[in-house]
């Protein structure tokens, strides 16, 4: 068969140097990704089993922006009276301040299930409905002190 091209073939050296290229690609293709993958575990399989445990229910609150402009996050929909979030002081409305999705509030409610001390950061959902922006620090934990 006449101008039929060979088959590629690589020397060992260069084949082992492919196979590391692509194994980096694809550690940093998973380093990427993880924060999102967590972000989607911790919604349908952790969150849950801990809005159970301190009683609470996660939904969309709709707040303002600096200049007025309506939008829905991700915040504290319902607190049932009593329950553990209640007495930390957690409010509905309350928006978590998070910086790489609600995973963090997974592993803050994680550390709190397993009796440590569980660190949440919130802003008031009504401070922020007039504007405000107010940070607090709750403290939660499954088994009381």
């Amino acid at each position: 068969m006449k101008g039929a091209q060979r088959p590629l073939t690589l020397r060992g050296t260069h084949f082992l140097a492919m196979i590391a290229v692509l194994g980096l690609l694809g550690v940093l293709w998973a380093i990427i990704l993880s924060p999102q993958v967590y972000n989607l575990t911790c919604s349908h399989f952790d969150m849950p089993e801990y809005e159970k445990q301190f009683g609470f229910r996660l939904g969309q609150i709709r707040v303002l922006t600096e200049r007025g402009v309506p939008y829905e996050v991700t915040g504290i929909a319902e607190v049932q009276p009593g329950g553990l979030l209640a007495r930390a002081g957690v409010l509905p409305g309350d928006v978590p301040r998070v910086h790489h999705g609600i995973a963090e509030v997974c592993g803050e409610l994680g550390a709190a299930s397993q009796g440590a001390t569980g660190y949440l950061r919130l802003w008031s959902g009504d401070a922020i409905r007039r504007g405000e922006y107010q940070e607090r620090e709750v403290l939660v934990r499954l088994r009381p002190e």
